[in-house]
């Protein structure tokens, strides 16, 4: 297939470093890290009766089968923006496609700024002050109070923010080779944090829990908490199949990840075996880790106790006994008042927001170099560093929208009405039609591919199967979040949260589709055969 001069140039200057166990940790690193403590808090308080581990069950299966579609596409177009821009913009739309990937790098961002802050403030506040209060250490209670104050948005946890996204940027403008080597380190310490999580839980009985959180939080405080619930209005349903299904959004949103190395087609070794096992490997890690710790958290502490102390605390009642929210990892530190074991596993927390942050300039670096690539988006957001073999300038322009976005999300409320959630669903749901159109729209790509993508059933192709089954999957869970506003908040186009979140992708997929015929209209001016290029495929 030949390259056509439209191209900024003949080839990427992307090297594929990244085999199937360092894209397995990519993955996991996006479907991890520090939220699952929040996550799990929330869907104890929104959701009384919740069953974690059969829910996360469910959605583990599901997102099995999703995975394996960007395995296929990815095998079909294995290139940086990969199953997402890339396939879109070739097979449906080129404005479809930057469209959808402008939310998505959106989405990135903001949850930089949301990430950065959470591994400081809940990673580390929480735990250091109820650390300090265990050993009397009233600098350690201090510090940690200070950091988990107002919510984590406070000066300190700016700064600590600010100098953890530094640090992070600048691992990931080292080039690929380094960001192996550093996913490498992290997820020793990561894993060995969940071990000791773990380890800690199944050394702990609820009637030990209960002794330990008494003296922590006062005589009898236990049942107190579990009996001033009551009182206020909580209670659990005898029915766990509901709420379970309910939380399936929250839950995707938990597992959203396994797929994320397509975005780096360009940079995968054997793109089929890499995208395999990084989807299988990934799902059945966090699954595995999400299952068995709900599992150990809710035998050692009671499920009663832990949404009664979400009910509390999010509904601001007077009597939630604690000076710190009810963070899972708040509850480790009364069980355990080892200062290496806890040091190991807050180290742990910040391995995990490491993992997410990183993602959050790899990930919208090659898709934003993709457009440049394809001259829909100004020539040097395809600039790569000679030494690096990365897109430093794009990194470093990242970094400045990151640290922009992080004051608005530190001093203002510009981010109230944000839903992160219903960005990332409404990115990812158009993905599944490339999948869908590929055999009978592109057929010479589709005859071309390698025989795992011509595969079908019944006459059916497998990838259009799954790219279908891709799109009804996120249509299915954007429709429960609509009749569920609690779950991730409101999404109602009608009404002011939802009308904002509406408003925001519409504008920000307009934005992209403007950027891209602005910036080919440019191009074509200066000669360059610019409709030649959604043709075919970039070169590698």
């Amino acid at each position: 297939m030949s390259v056509p001069k439209a191209y900024v140039r003949e080839a990427t200057g992307f090297v594929r470093e990244l085999g199937a166990i360092d894209s397995t940790i990519y993955a996991i690193a996006a479907m991890v890290g520090p939220t699952w403590i929040p996550t799990f808090a929330v869907l104890w308080y929104t959701l009384p009766g919740v069953n974690i581990p059969f829910a996360f069950f469910v959605m583990g299966a599901l997102c099995v089968f999703h995975g394996f579609y960007y395995v296929l596409i990815t095998t079909a177009m294995p290139r940086s923006g990969g199953g997402g821009y890339v396939a879109l913009s070739r097979i449906v739309s080129p404005a479809l496609g930057i469209a959808a990937s402008m939310i998505f790098v959106l989405a990135n961002l903001i949850d930089l700024a949301f990430i950065a802050n959470i591994s400081i403030t809940i990673g580390v506040g929480s735990p250091l002050a109820t650390y300090g209060t265990l050993t009397n250490n009233a600098g350690l209670v201090a510090f940690g109070s200070a950091l988990a104050a107002e919510g984590g948005k406070n000066m300190y946890g700016f700064v600590l923010s600010l100098i953890f996204t530094i640090i992070v940027w600048g691992i990931v403008s080292l080039g690929m080779a380094k960001v192996i080597k550093a996913n490498r380190v992290a997820m020793v310490f990561a894993t060995l944090g969940m071990i000791l999580i773990a380890a800690v839980l199944l050394s702990v009985s609820q009637a030990d829990f209960i002794r330990l959180f008494n003296n922590f939080a006062g005589a009898d405080m236990y049942s107190k908490v579990i009996t001033a619930a009551k009182t206020a209005g909580w209670g659990t349903p005898a029915d766990f199949i509901g709420p379970s299904m309910v939380s399936l959004p929250m839950v995707y949103f938990c597992f959203i990840g396994y797929h994320y190395p397509t975005y780096l087609g360009g940079e995968l070794k054997r793109a089929t075996h890499t995208m395999t096992v990084t989807v299988v490997g990934s799902i059945l890690y966090t699954g595995f880790w999400f299952v068995f710790l709900a599992i150990l958290f809710q035998n050692a502490i009671g499920l009663d106790f832990l949404t009664a102390m979400g009910y509390l605390y999010f509904t601001g009642n007077a009597a939630y006994p604690l000076s710190v929210p009810p963070w899972v990892n708040t509850f480790l530190i009364i069980m355990n008042s080892n200062l290496i074991l806890n040091a190991l596993i807050i180290l742990s927390f910040l391995a995990f927001g490491y993992f997410l942050m990183m993602h959050f300039f790899m990930t919208p670096s090659r898709i934003m170099f993709a457009w440049a690539f394809d001259r829909g988006a100004p020539e040097k957001f395809a600039e790569i560093n000679d030494r690096f073999h990365s897109p430093l300038f794009l990194t470093t322009l990242l970094l400045v929208i990151g640290i922009f976005l992080s004051i608005l999300y530190h001093f203002t409320q510009a981010f109230s009405l944000v839903n992160l959630a219903f960005f990332f669903v409404v990115a990812f749901l158009p993905e599944g039609l490339a999948g869908m159109l590929l055999p009978w729209k592109k057929k010479e790509l589709f005859e071309a591919s390698a025989p795992i993508v011509k595969k079908k059933i019944a006459g059916m192709p497998v990838i259009a199967i799954l790219g279908a089954y891709g799109v009804v999957l996120n249509i299915a869970l954007l429709i429960l979040c609509l009749v569920n506003p609690f779950i991730i908040g409101d999404i109602n186009p009608f009404s002011g949260g939802g009308l904002f979140n509406w408003a925001t992708v519409i504008g920000m997929g307009l934005a992209g589709v403007i950027l891209l015929y602005a910036t080919r209209a440019y191009y074509k001016s200066k000669g360059i055969p610019v409709e030649l290029i959604f043709k075919e495929i970039p070169p590698e």
